[in-house]
């Protein structure tokens, strides 16, 4: 950062879905000014510096833990993209989006949507895109 604070995002967020916070705080701090590189860091660098693990963590390098998520598209061209989630692969092991969504679709499907059923939020930013203005002009 310019004035030298650190800003770095984690999932530490025990009222929201795991990984629905850190969606929301990227597209916030692309939309007020961050490059999709810089919001990006915030998720992947800033936190393994803050925690003194950059030396295993952080980066995708031969010799490094990395879990990764694979999008549709290319969040450094159209941030947009970093919602579109294809799958995960974690700890080695490859997790396709609609095997998961099959395997807790049973588990997680309401009667009736609550109001803080977090998948109406992934489908209002999937047809919404991330980054653009709000009808109200802001």
């Amino acid at each position: 950062m310019a004035e030298g604070g650190r800003l770095a995002l984690s999932t530490d967020a025990p009222l929201t879905p795991v990984g629905l916070h850190l969606h929301l705080s990227l597209r916030a701090l692309h939309r007020y000014g961050m490059s999709p590189a810089q919001a990006l860091t915030t998720v992947t660098v800033a936190p393994a510096r803050v925690f003194g693990v950059a030396d295993r963590l952080g980066t995708v390098e031969p010799g490094r833990i990395a879990d990764l998520t694979l999008v549709d598209g290319d969040p450094f061209a159209d941030f947009a993209d970093l919602v579109r989630v294809r799958a995960t692969l974690r700890g080695g092991v490859l997790h396709e989006r609609r095997a998961l969504e099959r395997a807790f679709a049973r588990s997680a499907a309401p009667a009736a949507a609550s109001p803080d059923d977090w998948r109406g939020v992934l489908h209002q930013m999937l047809r919404d895109g991330c980054c653009g203005d709000r009808e109200d002009g802001s």
